[in-house]
């Protein structure tokens, strides 16, 4: 076979891949904010998508390993969930049997090595999460001829979070919450596991070994006793699923510290960095994605209020924010600062302790 014939035949059966799973993605919108629906115990399904005729040993014990990894995960973020019947199909017949699947269903799909071959070259993508209006699905490759691809394995847990957080994100939106709004379930149910991915790459890049950014990563057990890293669960899953309580008259307590250069007292000297921090962590339930007034008070040498000043910030992803810069003051004055949160229908008003700048 010459070279324009190898790649002819290559290309015909990457087409032939991408036929069959742009149907079987066909009205499905990947990570829709609108999807509704309180989180509940989901039915969830592996396929195995092999290029052969028939599923080989090799390919049933892939099969039995990702399950494992997917259960595990799922324990995690306390998902709860019942196991079906799980099959090992030719890739044309993936389509039949998401169909044949029961209408709700998590459905994930793990293609074997030539066939994530064809899928990656095509996508330029390892994995992909959508909701459609029947079924959860996840396509995640296996494109290694190792029994335990450490590299898929983190892909599908990849995958996994995006679909956990989702869970967690509408049922809150649905059952108590009319003000969290779709940027914010994109934030955490996109941008924060792509932000984690992101990071883990960088990692990679410039170090020899994950163990230098162990906050990324935590690890599932194989049946065959190895332990492997995966993504790490969001931080503030206690606080989510607190949130989906309905009892809507009932608000948390909120909690506000300030720290100056990592002290509550800092004699800064002229021209010197200085950064403040706003930790709400110290909370019950931190204040994520929240407004608050950072307020400035200068005194001067007589013990008189010389001028008072504020600025508005918010706080991010975990309730937390740190702001620096170099600042420049009469040698005279002292500065005081702290920190409010007015409230709202979540969360009770609070202010920090003050702080004192130099």
């Amino acid at each position: 076979m010459n070279q324009n014939t190898y790649k002819k035949k290559i290309l015909g059966s990457a087409v032939t891949t991408i036929m069959i799973f742009s149907v079987f993605f066909a009205g499905m919108s990947e990570l829709s904010p609108e999807a509704q629906g309180l989180e509940k115990v989901f039915d969830y399904k592996i396929i195995f998508a092999t290029s052969w005729s028939s599923c080989s040993e090799r390919n049933l014990d892939s099969l039995s390993m990702y399950d494992s990894v997917v259960q595990q995960y799922l324990h995690k973020y306390n998902v709860g969930f019942n196991t079906m019947t799980h099959e090992c199909v030719n890739k044309k017949f993936v389509q039949k049997t998401v169909d044949e699947t029961r209408e709700g269903s998590l459905v994930i799909v793990i293609t074997d090595a030539y066939t994530s071959y064809l899928w990656t070259k095509a996508t330029e993508t390892h994995g992909k999460y959508v909701d459609g209006k029947t079924h959860h699905v996840i396509v995640s490759t296996s494109s290694s001829l190792l029994s335990e691809p450490a590299k898929n394995i983190w892909t599908l847990s990849h995958e996994l979070s995006h679909f956990a957080l989702k869970q967690k994100i509408m049922a809150i939106h649905d059952s108590r919450y009319d003000e969290l709004t779709d940027n914010f379930a994109k934030e955490v149910i996109i941008d924060w596991v792509h932000d984690i991915q992101k990071k883990k790459n960088s990692c990679e890049k410039n170090y020899s070994s994950l163990n230098f950014c162990s906050e990324l990563w935590t690890t599932i057990t194989t049946p065959s006793g190895n332990l492997h890293p995966v993504m790490t669960v969001y931080p503030y899953l206690d606080a989510l699923e607190e949130l989906q309580n309905p009892k809507k008259n009932i608000k948390h307590e909120s909690s506000l510290h300030v720290a100056v250069n990592g002290y509550n007292v800092y004699n800064a000297k002229e021209g010197e960095t200085v950064c403040i921090k706003i930790d709400s962590r110290y909370g019950d339930t931190p204040l994520i994605k929240k407004n608050v007034e950072l307020y400035y008070w200068t005194i001067d040498s007589n013990n008189y209020v010389k001028s008072t000043n504020s600025n508005h910030h918010t706080l991010d992803e975990y309730g937390f924010l740190s702001i620096c810069s170099s600042w420049n003051w009469d040698s005279d004055d002292t500065v005081y600062l702290h920190a409010k949160f007015d409230g709202d229908r979540q969360f009770m008003a609070s202010q920090s302790n003050w702080v004192k700048v130099y």
